[in-house]
């Protein structure tokens, strides 16, 4: 199956073993978050870059019902991205949310309007099991 598919199953049906599978297809898929595209606005389009400590790349968060999620798209074409992205591995997007100030988890968004959100719990619990 299919990220995306399975985003939508996970969305609609709340299967263990769609959330199992799901976890296990983090490790080393590339996602794409949103940012602020003046935050970006002298890093090169397309170029690799590897953020340093003085950036200060401000991503617009989703908020849902007062919780602060990272939102990550399956789809580099997504229209949502049009403003500017970055890509980043599954894994390291969810360690990327137990360090960051602020943040409440992660919310993973398929091509369509489906979405699996994690908070920092279960993150971290993915983390410890799938991880390695």
């Amino acid at each position: 199956m299919d990220i995306d598919q399975l985003i939508f199953e996970i969305a609609e049906h709340k299967r263990d073993s769609d959330y199992e599978s799901f976890f296990k297809l983090l490790k080393g898929r590339p996602f794409f978050c949103p940012v602020d595209p003046a935050t970006i606005a002298g890093i090169p389009k397309g170029s690799s870059y590897r953020v340093q400590a003085n950036d200060a790349i401000r991503i617009p968060f989703a908020n849902i019902n007062g919780v602060k999620l990272v939102p990550l798209f399956t789809f580099q074409g997504d229209k949502r991205l049009a403003k500017g992205y970055f890509e980043i591995e599954g894994l390291e997007a969810l360690r990327m949310a137990t360090k960051a100030p602020g943040i409440d988890g992660v919310l993973f968004q398929n091509k369509d309007n489906s979405w699996v959100g994690l908070d920092l719990k279960k993150i971290k619990w993915i983390l410890a099991t799938y991880g390695a």
